[in-house]
């Protein structure tokens, strides 16, 4: 199983042999906290 938490992020994009998988893994990581409640955008530009 991969999570979005850095140890297990890093693990399986170096070691992911799909291609699909390690894309979508690092779409779902670097989209974290950018949509719905969850949205930091907001925060960010106040800096």
């Amino acid at each position: 199983m991969i999570t979005l938490d850095a140890p297990s992020f890093i693990f399986g994009l170096q070691h992911a042999r799909k291609r699909a998988l390690r894309e979508e893994v690092y779409c779902a990581y670097i989209t974290r906290a950018s949509s719905g409640n969850l949205d930091n955008i907001p925060i960010i530009n106040r800096y």
